[in-house]
């Protein structure tokens, strides 16, 4: 009859909407699964680059410091020099040659008048000189060792923190990527399931009357 042809038809087609789910069902697995894979992958790089930005961030934390104190030895060494000149009668520069040797002692105060009281006190204050001279030297080199570094380290956490962001825009534009897809087939599947349950009516619909022809 008439009303057996449509209730196959009808049932012929709830097969296909059945299988249509199911396609769409493995294919919402197969995604998500293969999404959040990807993204998990990011997420623990972005973990791995974020540590790295912060033990960078420390570095040159630890390289400001070590360059600020040897600065500050810096100035402390040069002050001690140009002290240790003028309380000998010696100019800014380095050269000793007009070192003058005090006629007294500035301990007691009595008069120096041997020779060799003298060439002791030069020979003294000599090695005194030639000590903080090597003093501003080895503050100099701490100087430029740490500056050296200290720019190193900014330019490291600077690729670092560039990375990071790099990084997190890639999550971002995943997750998105990955949203849209998940909703075009909630939408398809939520079609389909839609399509099955109006079938289900006019399949219940048909058999009913059917049943009473």
């Amino acid at each position: 009859s008439d009303i057996e042809g449509i209730i196959l038809g009808v049932q012929e087609e709830m097969k296909e909407a059945r299988s249509e789910i199911r396609t769409l069902e493995e294919e919402f697995s197969i995604i998500t699964k293969e999404g959040n894979d990807e993204i998990n992958i990011l997420r623990s790089r972005l973990e791995e680059k974020t540590t790295s930005e912060r033990k960078s961030a420390k570095d040159v934390q630890f390289w400001q410091r070590s360059h600020d104190s040897a600065s500050i030895e810096l100035k402390s060494a040069e002050k001690h020099f140009v002290t240790l000149r003028a309380e000998w009668n010696l100019g800014p520069i380095s050269n000793n040659s007009s070192l003058i040797t005090p006629k007294t002692c500035r301990s007691c105060g009595q008069k120096i008048t041997s020779s060799s009281a003298q060439n002791h006190i030069r020979s003294s204050v000599e090695k005194q000189l030639e000590e903080a001279t090597k003093r501003i030297a080895q503050a100099q080199e701490s100087v430029s060792a740490a500056s050296e570094a200290l720019e190193k380290a900014v330019d490291k956490a600077r690729i670092d923190a560039a990375e990071v962001r790099d990084c997190m825009e890639l999550i971002r534009h995943k997750e998105k990527s990955h949203r849209d897809k998940t909703d075009g087939i909630r939408t398809k599947l939520k079609q389909a399931q839609d399509v099955q349950s109006k079938l289900s009516l006019d399949l219940a619909a048909y058999s009913k009357k059917s049943k009473t022809n």
